[in-house]
């Protein structure tokens, strides 16, 4: 489940096309992901000169520079108080081969940290922590 302001483009975007991406930017590209995010037009990656190819299963942008990007379909949206919380079945999660093991699971260390905009206290926090 993610949250989205109902009035911006991606609410927009999201429910017009029941899908979207989750590009999980770390602390190497968070200031190209922070820009992006205050341009609204949709040539906003070109601009910015921020690499990406099309996902076959979506055809929605994956970012190179994200090392962990999940590819999603809409279950359902619940719109209240001017937030689109958005459901989501993931229907491919990319991950950078030098972030994994031999066994395919997370070196944490290697993706210490990775960064999620949260709009209700306005900052950049990190998702998690190695241990």
């Amino acid at each position: 489940m993610i949250g989205v302001v109902a009035r911006e483009n991606a609410a927009e975007q999201i429910k017009q096309y029941q899908k979207f991406t989750v590009n999980i930017s770390d602390e190497t590209s968070m200031l190209a992901m922070e820009q992006a995010g205050f341009i609204s037009h949709q040539e906003k990656l070109e601009r910015l000169g921020v690499h990406y190819e099309i996902s076959e299963r979506t055809q929605i942008p994956i970012l190179d520079a994200c090392p962990l990007v999940l590819d999603c379909r809409v279950d359902r949206i619940v719109e209240e108080d001017g937030i689109c919380h958005i459901f989501a079945k993931i229907l491919e999660r990319l991950v950078a081969p030098e972030l994994l093991d031999e066994k395919g699971h997370f070196k944490n260390q290697l993706f210490a940290q990775p960064i999620s905009w949260e709009m209700d206290i306005s900052a950049f926090i990190a998702i998690w922590t190695s241990v």
